[in-house]
């Protein structure tokens, strides 16, 4: 099932960037499940930076990038 977030993270994953998504604290579960989703697609880990106070950053590395820096 496609998310409103699905265009953001799609564009993110294609060009191995982060998006930085406005939203409530409550969405921030479904942001990360669609990142997930986005991710899989694309064989993709999502990195996900739940810390801005109103929205979060989602980056994606390849699934086996061990040793690769966290978002920044």
């Amino acid at each position: 099932m496609a998310s409103k977030w699905d265009d953001r993270l799609r564009q993110a994953a294609e060009t191995r960037g982060t998006v930085t998504i406005t939203c409530t604290e409550g969405e921030k579960d479904d942001i990360a499940a669609a990142a997930e989703a986005v991710g899989a697609r694309y064989h993709l880990h999502p990195q996900l930076d739940r810390a801005p106070a109103n929205g979060m950053r989602v980056g994606f590395r390849h699934a086996g990038g061990e040793g690769e820096p966290p978002l920044s």
